[in-house]
């Protein structure tokens, strides 16, 4: 369910070819035309990159239009190019090669909207956006052409359906071809991000209209789904997140992640773990996270089985929050040359009131003088915790709490 469907040219089944108005590119090699004018194919791109429907790395192009001649904006944007597409084995030759290469094979086709033909609806719309990032190992080119807030409709009719996610298509511009003005752009793959586009514009399985509004339910949690776990793994690899907050938030993930790969899996309340979780470990001292987090993980754990697993994760990770929260004011309060010992009787109450707020919800902890165990005879050694969250608090590169 949440795989994103990728193929190469070469093996997109015959329905994707016709239903995405791509028949003509397959027999031209997957290659676009190249302007016999470069001249003016790189005034084409430059109106579009202008005009915003292009970015270089997510960034937009910034011009004085009204101060500048044609000729300097020109020589603004072969700048920029430069400065967002450099890569650390490049000479200034080789960069200039390939920028003056994108502006001279662009063509004006890339901009214009697929022809969408889904059986049974003969009126589509969409968002486009055009991105060109540069791969740093071999230097080729990618141009990323995404079609999102797709609608399917009936002509003469408004709207009737919103298709969750994209569908992407990746073109290159290969370091073999960037002299070779006779080559055009190459496409190399088209993605639909989640089942049911897949379902619509690749299989030749027919989708019948009343099961349409349950298939885009499910792929809108789908990719909400997706979105909260990537959210999550882009907030644990910064360098700010206490390796602690990082083990215990990774468990939680995990832990969700079987959960959701399981037959009937609730999507909806997965996804709100996984951005409540995100929400933690970015404002791990904020009280009023910490009692959204706690409510959540009580709401989840009422979810038979599968709730007990990832409730009980979360009460744990939230646990040695609340538990880094005494520790980061001990430290603070105490002094960084504090020894261990005195800064765990500075925080002892505290301590043993997380382990019994934590205890409280699953219900299945005894609680002594800080020391508690968690679901399923799960076992945390608190001085062993404690040790690493003083360790990190006391970096000076690295708070736990920020």
């Amino acid at each position: 369910m949440f795989n994103r469907f990728t193929y190469s040219v070469a093996q997109l089944p015959e329905a994707a070819k016709s239903r995405l108005g791509l028949s003509q590119l397959s027999q031209q090699q997957w290659r676009y035309t190249v302007n016999s004018d470069p001249i003016q194919a790189a005034q084409q791109f430059f109106s579009a990159v202008y005009n915003k429907k292009i970015t270089v790395k997510g960034e937009i192009f910034q011009s004085q239009i009204n101060e500048l001649s044609r000729s300097n904006a020109q020589q603004q944007l072969l700048q920029f190019l430069m400065d967002n597409l450099r890569i650390s084995s490049d000479t200034d030759e080789q960069l200039h090669n390939y920028c003056s290469a994108i502006r001279m094979k662009w063509n004006t086709d890339i901009e214009q909207a697929w022809q969408f033909h889904v059986p049974g609806y003969d009126n589509t719309s969409f968002s486009e956006t055009i991105d060109i990032r540069r791969d740093p190992t071999d230097g080729a080119v990618y141009i990323e052409v995404t079609y999102s807030d797709i609608k399917l409709g009936k002509r003469g009719q408004t709207f009737q359906y919103t298709l969750p996610g994209a569908l992407r298509l990746r073109l290159k511009l290969a370091p073999a071809d960037v002299l070779n003005f006779q080559l055009g752009l190459q496409v190399e793959q088209i993605e639909a991000s989640n089942f049911l586009l897949h379902r619509l514009f690749f299989s030749e399985q027919p989708v019948d209209e009343t099961q349409l509004l349950t298939l885009i339910e499910q792929a809108k949690w789908v990719e909400a789904y997706r979105a909260a776990v990537d959210e999550l793994r882009k907030t644990l690899v910064r360098d700010t997140v206490s390796s602690t907050l990082r083990t215990y938030a990774n468990d939680v993930l995990q832990k969700v992640r079987y959960m959701a790969a399981q037959k009937g899996a609730d999507l909806e309340q997965l996804a709100d773990v996984v951005q409540a979780t995100n929400k933690l470990v970015r404002n791990p001292g904020n009280s009023q996270v910490q009692a959204r987090y706690l409510d959540l993980a009580g709401q989840v754990r009422s979810k038979r089985s599968w709730g007990k697993i990832i409730g009980g994760a979360m009460l744990v990770l939230l646990g040695v929050v609340l538990i880094a929260t005494a520790v980061a004011l001990a430290v603070t309060t105490a002094g960084i040359g504090t020894p261990l010992s005195a800064v765990v009787a500075v925080i002892g109450v505290k301590v043993a009131i997380a382990g019994a707020v934590t205890a409280g919800v699953l219900g299945v902890a005894a609680v002594a003088g800080g020391s508690y165990s968690f679901y399923k005879g799960k076992k945390l050694q608190p001085a062993q915790a404690m040790q690493h969250l003083v360790e990190e608090s006391r970096s000076e590169t690295r708070p736990l709490l920020r």
